[in-house]
């Protein structure tokens, strides 16, 4: 394979098309004559650097491959992002005179008062102007402004220890399991859910302002989704109501149970494989009621590093993309909820959820490789 999609020949007279040589074809553009390899994107960047006519590459494409040609839309694009990409940025001229000092400690100040403030509110507390503080903040302090990023918790030293520490025990177990392909292992967790959600977007002419939709509220009607699954889907699910609560003998009588006598369990009984179950450090799944119904069904727990809903897979995936998914439904009753969750399922592949579990393996280490820290 030549290590160019176009060689150069140098100029030759008159224009010849469909010269076959080894790997492509052979052309004359323009006066200049190049050998054309199958990469049709390397083949437009390069006819692209001599013309920025993109019909004329195109028709030159055309004589060339033919019906194996690429699209005329296809030759637009690349011509298009070529010459933005090399583009020459504009020279900026910048002042070289010294910062003022006054302006420099006035701007500081403000950020200790409050590194949260918006370049308007700087300027109301400084008097500076916003563009005069914006020069500033990028051209003499080197500052940027950063998005915050919402964490679960205010881990200490302590935490994190635990957190490292739990996580290398974790990881040794999915290690094993991701041996057998993620085979009797589960993970589960709950999470409430709107009879009705609001969509977020939505289609409106470009001279309307888009609707506002109210804060959720204390009483809005809710049911608690329980799931528990694995990489060949739903093991057992559960719709709690209101004004219900979820207690260890309604985790065991609704869920754990079904878990018990599914034919995932009871595959790994004749197979003498050891059934693993997940869940969160809740006080609900950590009761005694609960480890000793699991200990009784020798059911294997998997420990959870403590603050950890970045490395649950229930919480890290599979609740963003239900609710995500659920936005602008209406579900009139715990059945409706139920079927929908199980449709959603239905379209996971089974590849796709062995990733979600590869991802688990790759959060823990990046909780270890980053001494307890979120990810």
């Amino acid at each position: 394979m030549y290590m160019m999609s176009m060689l150069y020949f140098g100029a030759m007279p008159g224009y010849k098309m469909n010269f076959e040589t080894r790997g492509g074809f052979a052309g004359n553009f323009g006066g200049i004559f190049f050998i054309f390899l199958m990469n049709h994107k390397e083949n437009i960047l390069a006819l692209a650097k001599k013309c920025k006519d993109c019909k004329k590459i195109y028709e030159t494409l055309v004589k060339c491959f033919g019906m194996d040609a690429p699209s005329y839309s296809t030759v637009t694009y690349h011509v298009r992002m070529y010459h933005f990409m090399n583009k020459k940025a504009p020279i900026i001229k910048i002042d070289k005179k010294s910062p003022d000092q006054r302006k420099i400690k006035a701007i500081l100040q403000a950020l200790d008062e409050d590194p949260r403030a918006s370049l308007r509110r700087i300027e109301e507390m400084t008097k500076i102007p916003r563009t005069t503080v914006s020069y500033y903040l990028h051209n003499y302090l080197n500052y940027k402004l950063a998005y915050t990023r919402w964490v679960p918790h205010n881990l200490n030293s302590v935490q994190k220890k635990s957190r490292v520490q739990s996580s290398k025990e974790l990881l040794s177990i999915l290690g094993a399991y991701q041996s057998k392909k993620f085979r009797f292992l589960v993970t589960g967790d709950e999470s409430w859910f709107q009879y009705a959600t609001e969509a977020k977007i939505m289609w409106i002419p470009k001279d309307e302002n888009p609707q506002t939709f109210p804060k959720k509220k204390i009483d809005t009607p809710m049911m608690m989704l329980s799931v528990f699954w694995g990489v060949n889907g739903i093991i057992a699910i559960d719709i709690l109501q209101k004004p219900n609560t979820m207690n260890a003998q309604y985790l065991i009588d609704n869920v754990l149970t079904q878990i018990i006598n599914s034919d995932e369990f009871e595959k790994s009984k004749q197979q003498k494989q050891k059934f693993a179950i997940h869940f969160d450090n809740s006080r609900v799944h950590k009761s005694h009621k609960v480890m000793n119904y699991l200990v009784e069904n020798n059911v294997k727990v998997v420990p959870n590093p403590i603050y950890s809903p970045d490395i649950a897979p229930s919480d890290f995936y599979l609740f963003g993309t239900l609710k995500k998914r659920a936005e602008g439904r209406e579900f009139a009753s715990p059945d409706d909820l139920e079927n929908f969750v199980r449709e959603q399922f239905e379209q996971f592949s089974h590849d796709d959820l062995k990733r979600v579990f590869q991802a688990w393996i790759d959060r823990c280490e990046r909780v270890i490789e980053s001494n307890g820290d979120y990810i």
